[in-house]
């Protein structure tokens, strides 16, 4: 789990929960009453994001500011060992 700019606000307001070698990788949005709600959801079995399905023990995932523009909302999937690596960005659409 780790925090993630998914809306290119400038804020690490919302968590990324995943499980390598399901397919699992939530998102969730920190809401204004302090309660989280989520705003994508691939369970278990699922398919991964953007392509990229996670079905591996040893996939990695982490925030990057691709752009440098102090915007951590860029999601880096890499699978070590595989040659293996993907970068996913929100654009609408997940």
């Amino acid at each position: 789990m780790f925090a993630f700019d998914y809306d290119h606000s400038g804020k690490l307001d919302h968590l990324v929960l995943y499980r390598p070698g399901t397919g699992t990788l939530w998102i969730l949005r920190h809401e204004s009453d302090d309660t989280f709600g989520q705003v994508y959801a691939e369970g278990s079995p699922g398919r991964g994001i953007g392509g990229y399905d996670l079905a591996d023990n040893r996939d990695r995932v982490l925030a990057l500011d691709y752009e440098h523009n102090g915007k951590a909302d860029h999601l880096v999937l890499y699978r070590p060992g595989a040659r293996v690596i993907w970068n996913v960005r929100h654009s609408g659409n997940v």
